[in-house]
């Protein structure tokens, strides 16, 4: 393929291409050789920030998410892309954190982050989780949408029984296996079995 990076110059092991899996930290490049043997500076957006320098124009920007090295060629990526080259989703209940100017700054899936950003350090993630009661017991979930019959399974429920939901005045809501639910945190249910028999 004759756009395929072919090998690191001034480093050590291989070039992460953009869409591949992160490598380890200790893989470090200051550049790239193509197929066509043009040398493409790697921007080190952690070198940038630790010199004070606003980080410059290039073909190829190293960012730090977690412990993971990724190369990316554009100057920015959404966050929800930057997830899925650590191997996590937003779906699941991550959530990508920028480090700007020593402080954490949390980061929507759809969120364009732009690599160029005077102060940006780094990337981490974390699972975000709600708290949510379920027979009587704490559940830990995603915030977010969810599909009935998945989040019964998150939540140990039988998928033989029916999960209701449980008002705020005290009344049950039978939900359907198929229908979507909201979760925010706090939310009761009450699981039982579909003719009326009581969990």
């Amino acid at each position: 393929m004759n756009n395929e990076l072919q090998e690191v110059a001034r480093g050590h092991g291989h070039a992460n291409r953009d869409g591949d899996g992160p490598h380890p930290v200790a893989v470090v490049a200051e550049a790239i050789i193509t197929a066509e043997g043009e040398i493409l500076e790697v921007v080190e957006i952690v070198v940038e920030f630790r010199e004070g320098r606003h980080p410059r124009h290039s073909r190829i920007y190293r960012v730090l998410i977690d412990e993971a090295v990724v190369d990316f060629h554009h100057d920015g990526a959404p966050a929800g892309k930057m997830l899925q080259r650590v191997g996590k989703d937003s779906t699941d209940g991550w959530v990508l954190y920028e480090v700007i100017h020593g402080k954490d700054v949390r980061l929507d899936p759809e969120q364009m982050v732009h690599f160029r950003r005077h102060g940006l350090e780094r990337f981490h993630t974390r699972l975000d989780l709600v708290t949510i009661e379920v027979n009587q017991e704490p559940k830990r979930v995603r915030p977010g949408c969810w599909v009935v019959s998945d989040l019964k399974a998150a939540v140990d429920v039988p998928s033989a029984k029916v999960l209701a939901e449980i008002k705020p005045d005290g009344t049950f809501d039978n939900l359907d296996d198929a229908a979507h639910i909201e979760i925010c945190g706090g939310e009761k249910f009450i699981s039982h079995a579909r003719r009326g028999g009581s969990s």
